[in-house]
């Protein structure tokens, strides 16, 4: 009993850290004090603060007098997903337990990770402040990536705590374009770790768009690009503070042969209750470039 429920930790651990490793998103964090529990368990508070800006002093009235207003935006959570799997007892055990870690590995980084990217990026781009269109090429895809960013930084978005998020195409576009020196923030054999500073991370097309249908594990699983409204995404930029994602729940179950009570095999349960949300005031903090229908 002692050597599976061993099994079953060496599991857990190792689909945390697959979970963690094949997340592109996971740069990406709600800081816990921007964050609170709503009135019921489907809700988040968010808090938004608004200031009065300055006025002229008077020598006579003394300072003139602002508002500070404080309210916590309330935002629910959309995103309610599980899966199970089992695998017998004796398969298991004539594979060496080959097939059950391979089973998990292959879960995280081919559905779960990428399901959750592709969420994020969908909501992040229906927050977007900005949102252009355009099929890029060698030719245009650095001055589309520099106006994106001179705009964020007109409405006064920091910098600091910004990501550029882009596709494999559109990186190729960069290294290539006349416009780019590869004596800028490269490394090494062309690698490209920022842009003005700002970290590049590399986002599969497949995880990559602007609007997706999640299965509801009936007739289908997973998730697809929507057919009617969903578009490639090119790349976004987004600031730390304008994304917020929340995971309320994730569990990962492993039960042995022996705790589980309906099948004589390895049990695995997988729920995820999450979402990702921008306060009101923050939407300039999202740049969506979006491929043409």
């Amino acid at each position: 009993m002692a050597n599976t429920i061993n099994k079953a930790k060496m599991y857990v651990t190792l689909l945390d850290e697959l979970y963690r490793d094949a997340l592109r998103t996971d740069v990406l964090s709600a800081p816990s004090e921007l964050i609170r529990a709503g009135n019921s368990a489907g809700e988040v508070l968010i808090p938004k603060i608004t200031l009065d800006a300055l006025g002229d002093y008077s020598r006579a009235d003394g300072y003139p007098s602002g508002d500070i207003t404080f309210e916590w935006e309330t935002h629910t959570f959309s995103y309610d997903r599980a899966i199970e799997f089992t695998l017998d007892k004796q398969n298991n055990l004539e594979a060496l337990d080959v097939p059950f870690t391979a089973a998990s590995s292959q879960f995280v980084k081919q559905y779960a990770a990428p399901e959750i990217d592709a969420v994020r990026f969908a909501e992040m781009y229906g927050s977007a402040g900005t949102i252009a269109q355009a099929d890029l090429t060698v030719d245009d895809t650095v001055e589309a990536i520099d106006t994106a960013i001179a705009e964020m930084r007109n409405a006064e978005v920091p910098k600091e705590d910004m990501y550029l998020f882009l596709t494999t195409t559109v990186l190729k576009n960069i290294k290539n374009s006349a416009l780019f020196d590869r004596d800028i923030n490269t490394v090494g054999d062309r690698s490209i770790p920022a842009y003005d500073e700002i970290p590049i991370i590399v986002v599969p097309q497949g995880r990559f768009y602007s609007a997706i249908t999640l299965n509801d594990g009936a007739t289908a699983f997973g998730y697809e690009k929507d057919g009617t409204d969903g578009t490639d995404l090119n790349f976004m930029i987004v600031h730390s503070q304008a994304a917020l994602p929340v995971v309320k729940q994730q569990d990962m179950k492993i039960f042995t042969p022996e705790q589980n009570q309906t099948k004589d095999g390895w049990l695995m349960q997988y729920r995820l209750y999450h979402d990702i949300f921008t306060p009101d005031n923050k939407v300039n903090g999202i740049y969506a470039h979006e491929a043409l229908l």
